[in-house]
């Protein structure tokens, strides 16, 4: 695996946690949402791009579309359903709620609980089918992928079980991270010549949109800043010096999957103790919530592999 890859997943993992702790000590901006959603789609970009790295060794047929969903079930969806399950009944006792039929059906079998995980596994296996019923060149996958993005964007649907409206989003950023593979060299030969000064004109970017934030595909300004941020990210992120963190992003699904609740239960005790009001809590929050999953991610890799990859069982 590629080492800017790791940090680029190790690096997006850290800012989650550090939004949640944020979030659940009721110290979260609006005006940050902006860079979460950069955050959050950023990783979506990496995971295109590996996507299509995989394709271009393996090429497409019967047997990679198996394989294909194969993937999806046993390192996406099952790993959901299991920690939606097991995390379920301690979050009603932790917030005091009544257990309800309906609810649980849709937070554990609906893929609510985890709408990231959910919402990949739907733009995985949709763009599976998209690289084994289409001939068309892979160059021009975005003219396929832009209208069924733009449908689940603009949906007005009630019903997001798996949220598919979001996996659908997730294809417009699978196309950017493809597109990015296919023309790395050139991409990088570009941003060699000034790379220093595209990272700051991404801060600059970032700065200005979290000033000024929109978040409606119909506000050009929200355009412009969602494509703008994902070839310059894909460079900050090749310049990153977080190589020692790859273990965070060689384990991210693991790592997601705990990224609630871990610092829903630090931000409790620390409110318990300290009060919420503090600057220094979330802090508190994110670095043990950080903490406490790592060592956790290391005994689920250590004696329970499968968990978070169904294949071991096979």
């Amino acid at each position: 695996m590629l080492v800017w890859i790791d940090s680029s997943r190790a690096l997006c993992m850290c800012l989650i946690y550090l939004a949640h702790a944020y979030a659940y000590c009721d110290l979260f901006r609006e005006e940050w949402k902006g860079g979460l959603i950069i955050v959050t789609n950023m990783f979506v970009v990496v995971s295109g791009y590996l996507f299509y790295r995989h394709h271009d060794k393996c090429g497409s047929g019967p047997n990679v579309l198996r394989q294909d969903v194969q993937n999806v079930a046993c390192r996406l969806v099952l790993p959901t359903l299991l920690f939606s399950f097991a995390l379920y009944f301690p979050k009603l006792l932790f917030n005091g709620e009544n257990f309800e039929w309906g609810v649980f059906l849709e937070r554990v079998l609906g893929g609510k609980t985890f709408w990231f995980t959910s919402a990949l596994a739907v733009c995985q296996l949709l763009y599976s089918l998209l690289f084994f019923l289409t001939f068309i060149p892979r160059r021009l996958h975005l003219l396929i992928v832009l209208p069924l993005a733009a449908a689940g964007i603009f949906s007005v649907a009630d019903c997001n079980l798996w949220r598919w409206q979001d996996g659908l989003e997730f294809m417009l950023y699978y196309a950017l991270g493809g597109l990015y593979f296919m023309y790395e060299e050139r991409v990088n030969r570009w941003f060699a010549m000034c790379r220093y000064l595209w990272g700051l004109a991404f801060a600059a970017l970032l700065a200005v949109y979290v000033s000024h934030p929109v978040y409606s595909w119909l506000e050009p300004g929200f355009v412009v800043f969602q494509l703008a941020c994902f070839p310059m990210g894909i460079i900050v992120f090749r310049l990153s010096p977080f190589e020692k963190l790859s273990y965070i992003g060689r384990n991210s699904l693991a790592f997601y999957l705990l990224s609630g609740l871990t610092p829903a239960v630090f931000a409790t005790l620390y409110g318990r103790w300290l009060g919420t009001e503090s600057a220094v809590v979330p802090l508190l929050v994110f670095a043990s919530a950080l903490g406490t999953s790592l060592a956790a991610v290391y005994v689920l890799k250590r004696w329970l592999p499968w968990t978070t990859d169904f294949r071991k069982l096979l």
